[in-house]
């Protein structure tokens, strides 16, 4: 069974046909604190508005970090950009260009290693394959066979600034 809160804080359950709607809401209430928590950093960081020196903050971290964690994950897929640069896009995380260029948003740093890791990888990977193809994902998932799992880190797991203080103190 799983519970994920999703960022607008609505909350999705799955869970096997087998368990009745009765165990299923048991479940939910025995998690019921770890989900109002979930639920309450999410509003959090929906309000959290990000400064002019918080977005200098990521982009000076994401170009100190990314080069050097792609240039990691480069060496374990053979898969190597001709550039690399670190963008200011909201919408996207990351991009590859047919030339070759990998992308990075600066904001990518607001998130978990793994979710981090995810986005160098899927770029990489479009490296081989310019699109979402199945050739794409079976090539992502000899890299990262979670990558499902990490995909949902970017829709819940992002940090608030304090969080990014924290985690990448040793940077400041």
């Amino acid at each position: 069974m799983g519970i994920t809160v999703c960022r607008d804080g609505t909350v999705t359950v799955r869970a096997p046909a087998r368990l009745s709607k009765k165990e299923i809401e048991k479940i939910i209430e025995k998690h019921r604190p770890w989900i109002e928590k979930k639920q309450a950093q999410i509003r959090e960081i929906n309000r959290e508005e990000l400064s002019e020196d918080d977005k200098m903050l990521l982009r000076s971290l994401a170009e100190r970090i990314i080069p050097e964690r792609l240039s990691k994950a480069s060496a374990k897929t053979g898969l190597i950009p001709k550039k690399v640069r670190v963008s200011s896009a909201e919408k996207r995380f990351g991009s590859c260009s047919s030339a070759g260029s990998v992308s990075v948003s600066f904001y990518a740093m607001m998130y978990p290693d793994e979710a981090i890791e995810l986005i160098l990888y899927h770029e990489l990977c479009h490296l081989v394959h310019m699109d979402h193809s199945a050739d794409f994902y079976r090539l992502l998932s000899s890299f990262l066979p979670d990558h499902k799992e990490r995909k949902l880190l970017l829709k819940n797991a992002r940090l608030t600034m304090e969080e990014v203080r924290k985690k990448y103190s040793d940077y400041l």
